[in-house]
């Protein structure tokens, strides 16, 4: 082939090859799926398999990113490749990678496969698409106007190639002599930290609606069972990326978390084998997101949960979510030129130290930053920051030099922090959020400030009735206010043993008072009870949350309402410190065996009771830890991952040393748990 012969990088790692994705060869010779009304002996190099999956790295999203900039240089061609694709590819490739690196990794250029494109017959092409049949259809159509539209054709599947794609392959005539190699890249998930995770939602198919509605529409149908096989095969990529095969435990008495792993069990073990010792490597645990339903409801005051609830204004700043947890943040650029376009995500080391602090902390830090940053050497050679006489000396003139291209970098990171933080203070206050959130962690804990002794004292279901209607009392009949009333609501109803029809009277009337063209609390109340909560006071509710302790003596001293507004922990932050401390029970988290049915313990067995953590470690701002120590540990939770639980997982990391990876059907800020529990009454 010249310059551009077929690389031999595709050779299978037989240790993290999956076996179940590979097609066997028909009998003359061609990949089964090629096969059809053509004559398949045109096809005889074509190979075709899944791409060799990541031995163990120290992150995630470090792995994958290595991992798909290797898989995509699919020849040594001195050109480098073409690569083509869709939207879903799109959404996969920048959640790990930027045009630099594409660059630098031998893919000069990058064209959509929806657009008109100039033949580039001296490079190889390389699909990178959802292995859809219009996909297959467009693939086809490039070399039925052009035979040498390119070079050759590599094709990258995203999802499992059905027999549509292959079919519709296999009628291009042109392709069979340029089609050299079908793979399947098992990344069918986003990173959106370091260490965190959501599955795709165009790939797992369910575009229009959520892993809540697909699992608890409709009870249990043919489509949620395939919503939950889709949902095994994403965590089984993870850990395939990740060289990971871990002991599986799963929430008990939940359906879909038995259901699920057991799928995951049977899965890793037909695509991954066995480890090479035969021993489990780490513990991976499947919750519901129905085990704690408060969390997704209450305001968090960190920064990137303040993002997504005030989704402030910024004056010539636009921000936007970009995808699951990742940010874009437009900034307006003087003289007409082009908007300065940040991407707040896992590649930028800002966002990551900052992502998880809480306002007021993130609020000091950066004003500490600015300060130190403006009193350094570079600054001294910016014209307003020079002395009376005008003059630096030599040294610090060689030494500013060698900092100023960090030091203009540092200085407009931390502008656009500043500018963001400054708006989200004043979004807050317009919002009634602190109002809202002091009576949200009041119910979520179960307790209050006593204002005589400054100490916490349990709250009675009088004195919660009675914040309550103070809090459905602000008159303010904006949207988001009327959200947030709806959300110290449910949160009511969750705590409190569900309401009576007087006390759901007195709700009603409330909300068409203050939001008479909105609709009333009904539709989620049933969206609840979907997911089997009760909601009439009569029945005992089981649910319960983690909190800690206020510092010293509880006296609430200046600067501490973030502490207060804070108080309620994530349910599973206790669950993952038990796992890591080995004291998180069988009882409550029982085990896979390896064919995918739970283990059985006698009694003679210890089955020991959860210890709930209640640590109150505070992540540092910075970009790596120590070296970690121990297996690592893998959290999903089916129905969605929250901020707040992110944050969680990356302060036990902090305080363990063990890499803990958290993942979830989707990333599930208060709003998005709003809209499901809508769709489902």
């Amino acid at each position: 082939m010249g310059c551009c012969g077929s690389s031999d990088r595709h050779r299978k790692h037989p240790q993290y090859v999956n076996q179940a994705y590979s097609v066997p060869a028909a009998r003359d010779g061609a990949p089964q799926g090629l096969r059809g009304p053509v004559d398949s002996s045109h096809l005889p190099n074509v190979k075709y398999g899944s791409a060799p999956s990541m031995p163990t790295e120290p992150g995630l999203f470090r792995a994958c990113q290595e991992f798909i900039l290797r898989e995509l240089l699919v020849s040594s061609c001195k050109f480098g490749n073409v690569l083509i694709i869709d939207k879903p590819g799109i959404m996969v490739l920048e959640s790990l990678v930027k045009v630099n690196d594409l660059t630098k990794a031998g893919v000069p250029l990058v064209d959509s496969i929806d657009m008109v494109r100039q033949p580039m017959p001296q490079m190889p092409a390389v699909y990178f698409v959802v292995p859809t049949p219009q996909n297959a259809n467009k693939i086809v159509a490039d070399w039925e106007k052009n035979a040498q539209m390119y070079q050759e054709a590599h094709i990258i599947i995203l999802d499992e190639m059905s027999a549509a794609f292959r079919d519709n392959l296999a009628r291009g005539r042109n392709l069979q002599s340029k089609l050299k190699s079908i793979k399947h890249l098992k990344l069918d998930f986003l990173c959106n930290s370091q260490h965190s995770y959501v599955l795709t939602k165009t790939i797992v198919d369910w575009e229009q609606t959520t892993s809540l509605q697909r699992l608890y529409g409709h009870g249990p149908s043919i489509e949620a069972n395939r919503a939950s096989n889709r949902i095994a095969d994403g965590i089984v990529s993870v850990l395939a990326n990740l060289g990971d095969r871990p002991t599986i435990r799963y929430q008990n008495g939940s359906h879909w978390a038995e259901t699920i792993a057991g799928e995951v069990q049977r899965s890793m073990l037909r695509r991954l084998g066995p480890s090479e010792d035969g021993r489990p490597s780490g513990q991976l645990l499947i919750v519901d997101r129905t085990f704690d339903l408060v969390t997704p409801l209450l305001h968090h005051f960190t920064y990137e949960a303040m993002l997504h609830d005030l989704q402030p204004q910024i004056h010539e700043v636009t921000i936007s979510e970009k995808f699951s947890g990742v940010f874009t943040a437009s900034q307006v650029q003087p003289n007409g030129q082009p908007n300065k376009v940040t991407e707040l995500d896992a590649r930028d080391e800002t966002w990551q130290m900052l992502r998880y602090g809480h306002f007021d902390t993130i609020r000091r830090h950066v004003a500490s930053e600015f300060k130190k940053t403006l009193g350094s050497d570079a600054a001294k050679l910016h014209p307003d920051m020079r002395e009376e006489n005008g003059r630096i000396s030599l040294n610090q003139f060689t030494a500013a030099v060698r900092e100023l291209p960090l030091f203009q970098k540092k200085v407009k990171d931390l502008s656009l922090h500043t500018s963001i933080l400054v708006a989200l203070g004043k979004e807050m206050e317009y919002t009634h959020s602190v109002d809202f959130a002091m009576v949200e962690q009041n119910l979520a804990t179960n307790e209050h400030e006593d204002k005589e002794t400054g100490g916490m004292k349990k709250l009675s279901r009088n004195r919660a009735w009675k914040q309550l209607l103070e809090a459905l009392s602000i008159r303010d009949n904006s949207s988001i206010t009327f959200l947030n009333k709806l959300r110290v609501t449910l949160i009511f109803v969750l705590t409190q043993n569900g309401i009576s029809p007087k006390e759901h009277s007195q709700i009603q009337d409330l909300f068409y008072e203050s939001h008479p063209n909105e609709p009333g609390i009904d539709r989620w109340l049933q969206g609840l009870s979907r997911l089997d909560v009760q909601t009439e006071k009569e029945q005992v509710h089981w649910w319960e949350i983690s909190k800690k302790k206020p510092r010293g003596n509880g006296v609430a001293e200046e600067g501490d309402e973030v502490y207060l507004v804070s108080r309620a922990v994530p349910r599973i932050k206790g669950i993952m410190a038990s796992a890591v401390t080995g004291n998180l029970s069988r009882e409550d988290f029982p085990v896979m065996d390896q064919g995918g049915a739970p283990v059985i313990y006698n009694n003679g067995v210890s089955n020991r009771k959860a210890k709930w953590s209640h640590l109150t470690t505070t992540p540092e701002t910075q970009a790596a830890l120590d070296e970690l120590k121990g297996p690592r540990l893998h959290v999903f939770v089916i129905g969605g991952v929250t901020p707040a639980e992110m944050q969680a997982a990356a302060m036990l990391r902090q305080h363990f040393k063990r890499d803990i990876v958290i993942g979830g059907t989707e990333y599930l800020p208060p709003l998005s748990l709003l809209e499901d529990l809508a769709s489902l009454h």
